[in-house]
């Protein structure tokens, strides 16, 4: 059996009530885009802030790319293009994307580090882009009803969140095996980020206007209860909140 831990709710403070939109995550830093912003607001690793850099376009979702050494940026009503921004967040380069029947921009962009891809998110499906492959990509639709906000992927798990009218949920997918884990929107799940292998955040906005990372993990149930173990059985999931994250 395996566990999805909530450990920690971090605020992300220092630049008052923020709409924080997406978020990426390169080894050092952590940065975001925000609603109605042309700036990258930047966290150290102790989640501490740090001066927000200003860009000349107005990004709206950002990835990082670590066999690159580069950020992918999304820009605001741009469907056709995506953008490679430097470690100073300076556009140096674009590429062109054409994936048919999309609702619009993507509203998401996340580093697959898998096949080594940009994953697209739409609000309805997900698109595969290699750098320097094909521009064009097939879409990977959701079900009917369901709308994205966020995917992250790795070669052994494949992390999503989704809308159901009223209802978000963060769907697991560990060896063919999906589990879905609900949240209530006292935590609006906006952003999957990647940290380390087994140990992911997901950037939320709690009641509206005020940010969060949440640290999550994955793991076997015996781990948990008895820190140890290295099971990799593909068995039923539960999700387990300490008391002090309630």
């Amino acid at each position: 059996m395996y566990v999805l831990s909530l450990s920690a709710a971090s605020p992300l403070t220092g630049f008052g009530p923020l709409s924080l939109r997406s978020g990426a995550y390169d080894g050092e830093t952590y940065c975001f885009t925000a609603a109605g912003s042309s700036a990258i607001f930047r966290y150290d690793n102790c989640l501490e802030a740090l001066d927000p850099v200003q860009t000349a376009e107005r990004y709206t979702a950002i990835c990082y790319d670590p066999v690159n050494s580069c950020f992918w940026a999304v820009r605001e009503r741009v469907s056709h293009l995506i953008y490679r921004l430097d470690r100073s967040f300076q556009e140096t380069d674009s590429a062109s994307i054409r994936v048919s029947e999309t609702c619009g921009a993507p509203v998401n962009i996340n580093y697959n580090s898998g096949c080594r891809s940009i994953t697209l998110i739409y609000s309805n499906g997900t698109a595969e882009f290699r750098i320097g492959g094909a521009c064009t990509a097939a879409l990977e639709r959701t079900a009917c009803g369901v709308m994205l906000r966020s995917v992250l992927q790795t070669p052994s798990i494949r992390l999503a969140i989704q809308l159901r009218g009223s209802v978000q949920s963060l769907s697991v997918d560990r060896c063919g095996e999906v589990q879905e884990f609900f949240f209530p929107f006292e935590y609006a799940l906006r952003d999957i980020i990647q940290t380390d292998g087994e140990t992911f955040r997901v950037l939320a906005m709690k009641n509206t206007q005020y940010p969060y990372l949440l640290t999550m993990s994955l793991s076997s149930a015996s781990e948990t209860t008895e820190n140890g173990g290295d099971s990799k059985d593909c068995s039923t999931m539960q999700l387990w909140v300490p008391d002090d994250v309630r």
